[in-house]
């Protein structure tokens, strides 16, 4: 092997070495292309993400509006139930106040007019409610989702 001494310039690169200068063109082509595809992915990824974060919002509200509507109706629920237990109580009072009544007349043999005009009220209060929570009671099996039921208040019967 010879050597080179300092002043001895070295040989220009020969036709073999220019081949190989033009296969880094096609490599640099495609390393190109790849990252083209590289950042189109990337960018169909970013967009993937935002629209499962807009569907998530879109599941959020949906969520809360049911959890709204489902308030709502518990809450007419109530106040339906609190509406029937007024209405029990009233009945129940008159109830009573007719039991005495009858126990009176039982006791008298007498029959007052005011306690038969009572009494007739009464029934007739009792006899419209007992109707009417029952068509209520049916509306409720056959349509469920009806929330807004109205129950009259009984108290000038």
């Amino acid at each position: 092997m010879q050597r080179k001494s300092p002043g001895e310039t070295q040989p220009q690169p020969g036709p073999a070495a220019q081949a190989t200068s033009g296969v880094d063109e096609p490599v640099t082509q495609q390393n190109e292309a790849l990252q083209d595809e590289i950042q189109r992915l990337e960018d169909e990824n970013e967009d993937l993400r935002n629209e499962i974060e807009e569907m998530q919002m879109e599941m959020e509200e949906m969520r809360d509006t049911f959890y709204e509507e489902d308030t709502c109706q518990l809450q007419d629920m109530r106040r339906e139930l609190e509406r029937a237990n007024k209405n029990c109580r009233i009945l129940q009072y008159r109830l009573r106040k007719a039991e005495r009544k009858r126990l009176r007349y039982a006791q008298t043999g007498e029959i007052d007019e005011e306690l038969l005009r009572s009494l007739e009220q009464d029934l007739k209060a009792s006899t419209h409610v007992f109707i009417f929570k029952g068509k209520q009671r049916r509306s409720m099996i056959k349509y469920p989702s009806n929330k807004y039921l109205f129950t009259p208040f009984i108290s000038n019967y």
